[in-house]
């Protein structure tokens, strides 16, 4: 019996080991450093939202904000302001937007992950160089409502503080 030529299986199984997508993948908006295929998980999980709703991903936005925090200039970070917790100010706050990519990457796909995971750990990486660890952070910093430990970006000394 002749055998089945690899690309012949792959137009069955309909899976792009040879690039192609189906034509609502490629539609979408990609999210920044992201493949089709992890965009269109990210746009399936933010589906939900009223922002998905107008066309915006909330992932693309937090991305954007975060490397928007990073470029300022100078060899240390700033606080930008002193925030307060309306929802608006939220995402000034570069502690609060890296806990909102922490959720959208545990709540990803392994594959997914696998694709944001580096883009996030070379923001990370800045983001840990131009601050450094504070000795004795405040108690709201240390832990939060539950009593959980907070996440390292919490406990981040910056120039201004």
């Amino acid at each position: 019996m002749p055998r089945s030529r690899p690309g012949a299986l792959r137009a069955v199984r309909n899976t792009a080991g040879d690039g192609r997508l189906p034509a609502w993948v490629r539609e979408l908006p990609r999210v920044d450093r992201l493949s089709a295929r992890a965009s269109a998980e990210v746009h399936a999980l933010e589906s939900a939202t009223a922002a998905h709703a107008r066309g915006l991903s909330e992932t693309r936005t937090l991305l954007a904000a975060y490397r928007a925090f990073l470029a300022q200039p100078g060899s240390r970070l700033r606080r930008r302001k002193a925030w307060c917790s309306c929802p608006g100010c939220e995402d000034e706050d570069v502690a609060l937007v890296r806990d909102k990519l922490a959720d959208r990457y545990r709540a990803l796909s392994p594959r997914a992950r696998a694709e944001l995971g580096p883009v996030l750990a070379d923001l990370d990486a800045e983001f840990r160089r131009r601050t450094e660890p504070d000795p004795h952070p405040p108690p709201e910093h240390r832990a939060d409502r539950s009593g959980r430990p907070r996440s390292w970006w919490h406990r981040r000394r910056f120039e201004d503080a």
